[in-house]
């Protein structure tokens, strides 16, 4: 290929931070100022453009980077580089994140600028060559991709994002650092990577070829070389990345001239105020019409329908192209196109006409029977490759022009491959091919039949000879010779709702300010108070429930993060009845039926009518049945407001035990803090608290002998001597010095404090008798709120009588208005979101919208939605399944060129159609804050421990009955080791017989083992295995087979995961499974007792991610072994110095008891007894501490043993009341 015309380059670097967890990097501004001489010099680089950015923010730097590679033509070569502070979310997503002057180290998944970002802007870029150097710790974690570990592996993962037609250099490997450079007298020196890159271009060094060139090639490997020869601390290793960079790309000439002048720092750039103006320059006040039509154009690509064509439809569905095939292999003209073909002239002009978008494929699959293999009456086929091609006017008439990259037939994939399989191939596939290289191409074909599809070639691929027509006559499955030009209809039948609604958002665009929607582009701190509220919590509520169902009540948008099993679904359940009760009308949405099914039953087990479940057809019967329900419903016995009184004086009551709690809480803090600070003093004087009372009880009162001590320490007349007297006094040998008598005065007035908080300690409730009034006051505020939510409920039906009855006569057609008029007097109502049009499209028509399972919902979903909302709250789990998308990202960056949208303005709000969900978009709009539900309920805690470490960070509490389960006397996490082999299946993706027998074997002993009540899930990642085991497992309501997929929203008290992939299995495979993170999360938190894992432990085991950390959670728990890191901190020493000094008792530490880990287990006469050494509030709330102890305690009890909360401060008590000390036996409370 020749020299680009112009070479063009972007250098950022980074070095100030405003958060102080990132170094200063003060050598960025050196690296940009030296790499932009090198590079623009015109005896070296010769860049016709280089623009240096130095300490941008995160929003500059998308914006800086999206303009350049949107900037580059089909004529540059474009160069980016990247200094500063890199980090790898290795704990969560595995993404590598570049850090900018204002990134959230807590946040930094909102706050910085993701590899995935900036690798799909260059991959989209229309330049031919492109170059990436990344100079950033951890740096090969770009072009690695997403894991979820680093754990040693006999086999290399298979990188499931790589930058492709991207030359990547980087500096250091995933998990090491990169060196910066030193500081001087005169100044900051560039980085160890940046500065041998410069000498290398300076020098000519680079030049390994010695042809006078310097290409990217030869750069990486010089470069690679002397960094690995430096002398550093710990190895730095540059990589690189050249998927699909099949050219030569020469970067510099080899320069032999005079040394250059040494340059300066880069200057700070002016950037920072510009971020506003960038928004204002391309979306001004027209930002939601151009959103809007974003999204709808992303949606009518994304469900056009591309199915299998007949071969019939010959001139009608699709045309053959004979000849030579250019379109797919880009063995095109100058302009980028080619001639219109005769033979597709009118089928292209009827294409036109009906506003078709054209496709272009080679060669043609032809399939001659079903997948049950029945055969075809007429043959279907589809290309296997294709490409989206467009109608252009050229100067010898129409031609054909095609863009974006060559991919997959999606249909075709499926019905081959199954939808995951299929799903993987999509995602990952990029041509190797480059223009005109037909042969390459046709390599890669037969790979794919062969490897892939396990299909013949009928036909020899001659992409130099194709044939006029599709050949039926061979009545084989297989390719044919023939490329064909297709049209697939655009159809907005699956969306026609939605995208009614999205054409009248548009339409009423000045009133969006009115709704919540209005907070996505602004405007989401605004307090909306309204009306004076009261919770009302007919369900159990925690404290982070609370916090949320709040701020639902009083802000505009509230985002909560709710993992598996916290009470997602009470809380919104809890939300609704509040709403409702407070006379506020509130509708709860989700994508997921059975998420809005769980909380409609759930209100209307507690009050009928409480929520009102519509949408489509079945779901209107159900409305109708509950507006019959309420129409006959009798008055409330007790009126509103004198529930309203009731339930205040409960909560009131709550109220004051919490405060209460929160007091002990404090006092205990209080207690062990002065506890250690006395011991300490006492230490300094030589001596222990006890002997220091023993000392000095028989001689003087505490508060005399404070007010001496310190009197001696202060005198200067004669001081000595005074002093030496005031020691005699108290029969105190040592040196009469001022700090001598200092200390017995401090602690003198420590031990005061501490007989002071003694006093008040006996003074409060002891723990069962506040425990027992906690639960007597949530009890009663639980009974009060049904009471009001019926009333309230009895109430609306009274007052809105006659517009029920008009809207029950309602039989068919349009009822909004009559509609409209209820929703005054029936306030809760439940759709899913692609039935939210039940409800007119009224701005604020809800004074609050829940939308459910946000994380599964693609962004325009939810736009309808909160459109008819004042106030919303959306709570999701963005570590759950992701909506599932089928725009490709070349799609949608024709889509956002075409309505002007800048791709770092959606990058910034994560408002990307097909990058983001709906939890995203709206969690960025939050500020990047979003609640935490973080008590876990549901799985056993060895299950959760597994999903808390892997997925959230470690930061759910986990409080799970353990006893409440319907279970096993076996461990909670199990490995059914099975050395299958995974297959391909006939029209689907993966199976494993083996495996399927054990998961048989495995479901006829549970039944037998299980309680008679217990439920069974069997889970699996691919559709083939799931029909498998489908077929050989019995046909019982206790089982439920399917994909991750079809249990999202479900639990089982035991799951059976089969994991069915085996070293059979290619390389690309594996890696899809490996890295679908979200499907691990899913599969493991379905299961409440027991996770059985069935597959090949020894495969398993070399591998990295989730599968290996299942294969040691299983270890671990069949040995019933505490991990390694247990600490045994001076506390617990402590408490186990004094239990083990007991003559009639044995102590343990750190035994499993219910699943949980005690800190202390005690063995004497009268059986044994668990210890829960509570350590303090710390900076928790001071009342959930407690509680939480309280619970904790009641959890380790049930396991048959009484448990024992030890405030840690008894520790250092020796009064007589002390069992720690006195031995006396260790009650429960």
């Amino acid at each position: 290929m020749s020299t680009p015309l112009r070479k063009r380059a972007l250098l950022i670097g980074t070095g100030t931070y405003q958060d102080e967890s990132f170094s200063p990097l003060p050598c960025t501004a050196v690296d940009t100022a030296q790499l932009r001489q090198v590079l623009a010099h015109p005896a070296i680089g010769s860049f016709s453009e280089v623009r240096v950015v130095v300490d941008p923010d995160v929003s500059t730097m998308r914006h800086e980077i999206g303009a350049f590679t949107e900037s580059l033509g089909p004529e540059d070569l474009g160069l980016l580089y990247i200094s500063g502070h890199g980090v790898r979310l290795s704990r969560t997503t595995g993404e590598f994140f570049f850090i900018a002057t204002d990134t959230d180290g807590q946040r930094v998944e909102s706050t910085g600028v993701g590899a995935s970002f900036v690798n799909e802007q260059l991959e989209q870029a229309a330049a031919p060559q492109k170059v990436a150097i990344l100079d950033c710790c951890s740096s090969g974690g770009y072009s690695l991709g997403f894991r979820t570990r680093d754990a040693k592996s006999q086999e290399q993962p298979v990188a499931p994002i790589t930058s492709r037609g991207v030359y990547v250099l980087s500096s250091s490997g995933a998990d090491e650092r990169s060196y910066g450079g030193g500081a001087t007298p005169d100044g900051p020196t560039a980085s160890v990577f940046t500065e041998e890159l410069v000498d290398a271009l300076r020098t000519g060094r680079g030049d390994t070829g010695n042809d006078g060139i310097v290409s990217v090639d030869e750069l990486f490997h010089y470069v690679n070389q002397r960094v690995r020869k430096r002398d550093l601390p710990t190895p730095q290793t540059p990589l690189f990345s050249a998927d699909k960079v099949n050219t030569r790309i020469d970067l510099a000439r080899s320069y032999a001239g005079p040394p250059l002048p040494v340059v300066a720092a880069s200057s700070p750039s002016p950037l920072g105020t510009a971020r506003g103006s960038v928004v204002a320059e391309n979306h001004g006040t027209g930002a939601w019409e151009s959103m809007i039509d974003y999204y709808r154009r992303c949606l009518d690509a994304a469900t056009s329908d591309m199915p299998l064509l007949s071969v019939d439809q010959v001139d009608e569905g699709y045309v053959c192209l004979p000849g030579t095939e250019r379109l797919l292999s880009g063995d095109l003209d100058e302009t980028g196109s080619i001639p219109l073909p005769e033979e597709a002239a009118d089928f292209v002009e009827q294409g036109v006409q009906q506003e078709a978008v054209l496709w272009y494929g080679y060669p043609a699959v032809v399939l001659m029977s079903e997948k049950n293999g029945k055969a075809l009456r007429v043959p279907r086929f589809a290309p296997m490759f294709i490409r989206r091609v467009e109608v252009v006017a050229g100067d010898d008439g129409l031609r054909l022009e095609p863009f974006g990259e060559p991919m997959p037939h999606r249909q075709l994939a499926t019905d081959l491959l199954g939808e995951q399989e299929a799903q993987r191939m999509i995602e990952t596939y990029q041509a190797t091919w480059t223009s005109g290289m037909h042969s390459q191409m046709v390599q890669e074909i037969r790979h794919f039949l062969m490897e892939e599809f396990h299909l013949p070639h009928v036909q020899e691929l001659a992409p130099l000879e194709l044939e006029p027509g599709i050949d039926t006559r061979t009545p084989v499955q297989g390719a044919r010779n023939a490329a064909v030009l297709f049209r697939v209809e655009q159809t907005d039948q699956a969306n026609a709702q939605l995208l009614r609604d999205l054409k009248e958002i548009a339409d009423n665009k000045d009133k969006i300010g009115q709704t919540a929607l209005a907070a996505l582009l602004g405007g989401a701190s605004e307090q909306r108070t309204g009306p004076t509220w009261h919770p009302v919590t007919p369900f159990a509520a925690n404290e982070g429930q609370d916090a949320v169902l709040r701020a639902a009540m009083t802000r505009r948008l509230t985002v909560a993060t709710g993992p598996p099993g916290t009470g997602k679904s009470q809380l919104v359940a809890n939300l609704a009845a509040t709403a409702v009760a407070n006379g506020q009308s509130v509708l709860v949405a989700s994508t997921n039926n059975r998420a809005v099914d769980e909380v409609w039953e759930r209100c209307q087990d507690v009050v009928v009518g409480s929520l009102v479940r519509t949408g489509n057809v079945d779901a209107k019967k159900k409305e109708r049945e509950t507006l019959r329900q309420l129409f006959a419903k009798q008055p409330s016995v007790a009126n509103v407001s004198t529930a309203t009184a009731h339930l205040l004086h409960a909560s009131k009551a709550l109220d004051s035990a919490v405060v209460e709690m929160a007091g002990k809480a404090r006092l205990e803090r209080d207690l062990l803090r002065l506890a250690e600070a006395n011991e300490a003093v006492a230490a300094d004087l030589q001596s222990t608290p006890e002997l220091l009372r023993a000392h000095f009880a028989a001689r003087i009162d505490l508060g005399a002998l404070e007010y001496r001590a310190r009197k001696a320490a202060a005198a200067r007349f004669l001081g000595r001597w005074r002093r030496a007297r005031f020691l005699r006094g108290i029969n105190w040998t040592g040196e009469p010095s001022p700090d001598l008598c200092t200390a017995i005065g401090t602690w003198a007035k420590m031990d005061q404090d501490w007989q002071n908080l003694l006093a008040a300690e006996s003074n409060l409730p002891k723990d069962e008798a506040q425990k027992r009034a906690l639960d007597e006051h949530h009890e009663a505020v639980r009974g009060r709120s049904k009471t009001l939510l019926a009333a309230s409920v009895a109430a609306g039906v009274q007052t809105g009588r006659q517009h029920l009855s008009s809207l029950l006569q309602i039989s068919s057609g349009k009822d909004w208005s009559e509609l409209r008029a209820v929703l005054k007097h029936i306030k809760g109502w439940a759709v899913t979101t692609l039935s939210v049009r039940r409800f007119p499209p009224s701005p604020a028509l809800f004074d609050l919208v829940i939308v459910d399972e946000a994380s599964q919902c693609a962004i325009p979903q939810v736009l309808p939605v909160l459109f008819r909302a004042k106030r919303a709250l959306v709570i999701g789990d963005p570590m759950q399944l992701p909506p599932v998308v089928t725009l490709q990202p070349a799609q949608e960056a024709e889509i956002r060129r075409a309505v002007g949208m800048k791709a770092s303005w959606l990058e910034e709000r994560r408002a990307t159609y097909h990058r983001h969900s709906a939890f995203h978009a709206f969690e960025t709009a939050a500020g990047g804050v979003s609640l935490l539900l973080d008590e876990h309920f549901r799985c056993h805690p060895a299950i959760a421990a597994i999903a808390n470490d892997q997925f959230y960070g470690g930061r759910l509490t986990v409080m799970t009955d353990v006893a409440s389960q319907r279970r096993m006397s076996r461990p909670a996490v199990i490995w059914a080791d099975e050395r299958g082999t995974a297959r391909r299946a006939r029209g689907g993706s993966w199976t494993n017989e083996r495996e399927a027998k054990k998961v048989e074997d495995s479901v006829k002993y549970l039944l037998d083992q299980l309680p008679g009540d217990a439920t069974i899930g069997v889970v699996t990642p691919y559709k083939p295995q799931a029909r498998l085991l489908a077929n050989r497992l019995p046909k019982d309501d206790r089982i439920q087979v399917g994909t991750v997929h079809t249990f999202q929203g479900s639990q089982r008290d035991v799951i059976l995961f089969s994991l069915v992939a085996t070293k059979e299995m290619p390389a690309g495979s594996r890696a899809w499974l490996a890295n679908q993170l979200y499907l691990w999360n899913v599969a493991i938190t379905r299961a409440r007792a027991h996770l059985i894992v069935v597959g090949d432990r020894g495969f398993w085991r070399t591998q990295t991610g989730v599968g290996r950390v299942l294969v040691d959670a299983a270890a671990n728990a069949s040995d019933q072994r505490v991990a390694a890191d247990s600490e045994l901190d001076p506390l617990l020493l402590r408490l186990h110095e004094q239990l083990s000094g007991r003559a009639d008792a044995e102590c343990s530490l750190h035994e499993v008891v219910s699943g949980y880990v005690t800190d202390a287990m005690v063995t004497d006469s009268s059986g044994k007894r668990t210890i829960l050494l509570d350590r303090g509030h710390g900076s928790l709330d001071p009342a959930r501490h407690l509680r939480l102890q309280y619970e904790r305690q009641r959890l380790l009890a049930q396991s048959g043993h009484p448990a024992t909360r030890v405030p840690a401060w008894r520790l250092f008590d020796s009064s007589s009341g002390s069992p720690i000390l006195q031995g006396a036996p260790l009650g429960q409370g």
